[in-house]
C-alpha cells in the first residue's frame, strides 16, 4: 500500500463521522503535552485545498486516521445494482513495477458494503457514547465533520 510520504490521495479538504472525529480527539488528548505542542505548531504548516492533517506530506493523525484514508489506494469495488456494473479503482502508485489491478474480487474492498457497515458502527456508537461535547459544535448539515473544524478545534484545546 502506500509509502511514508505518499500523499498523493491527500489532496481535498472533506469531513468525517462523528465517531471517527472522537477517536482522533481521544488520541490526541492522550499525547504527552510536548507532542500536542508540536503537533499545533506543525498545523500551522498545512495548506489550503489539502487535507487538514497534512504537513510537508505527512499525516500527524496517522495512529487514528479515519476510514477513507485508510482505504485510499486500495482496490475499491463501487457497484451500481440497476446497471449492473461493477467499477474497480486503485491508486496506480501501489501498482507498479508489472503488477497489475487484483482481478480476484476477494482482493477487493466493497466500497457500498463498507459503507453501510461504516454507517451501522457510527449510528451505534452515537446511541451507546454519544457524541463528546466539544464536537457537537462542529457538526455540518450532513452531520459530519469537517477536518479543518475538528484540526481547528484540537489546537485551541487546553
Amino acid at each position: 500500500m502506500c509509502a511514508s510520504g505518499c500523499a498523493s490521495c491527500c489532496a481535498a479538504e472533506f469531513s468525517i463521522h462523528p465517531g471517527e472525529a472522537a477517536l482522533i480527539l481521544e488520541h490526541f488528548l492522550e499525547l504527552e503535552d510536548s507532542a500536542q505542542k508540536r503537533l499545533r505548531e506543525s498545523w500551522g504548516q498545512s495548506r489550503p485545498g489539502t487535507c487538514a492533517f497534512l504537513v510537508d506530506n505527512r499525516c500527524t493523525t496517522y495512529e487514528s486516521r479515519p476510514v477513507i484514508c485508510r482505504t485510499q489506494g486500495a482496490p475499491l469495488c463501487t457497484s451500481d445494482e440497476l446497471a449492473r456494473t461493477k467499477r474497480i479503482t486503485a491508486c496506480t502508485l501501489n501498482f507498479n513495477g508489472g503488477e497489475t489491478l487484483p482481478s480476484r474480487p476477494e482482493d477487493w474492498f466493497e466500497l457500498n458494503r463498507l459503507t453501510e457497515l461504516q454507517s451501522v458502527a457510527e449510528q451505534f456508537f452515537e446511541k451507546t457514547l454519544g457524541i463528546p461535547e466539544p464536537l457537537r459544535p462542529l457538526l455540518d448539515s450532513e452531520n459530519r465533520i469537517p477536518l479543518r473544524k475538528l484540526r481547528d478545534l484540537l489546537a485551541r484545546l487546553p
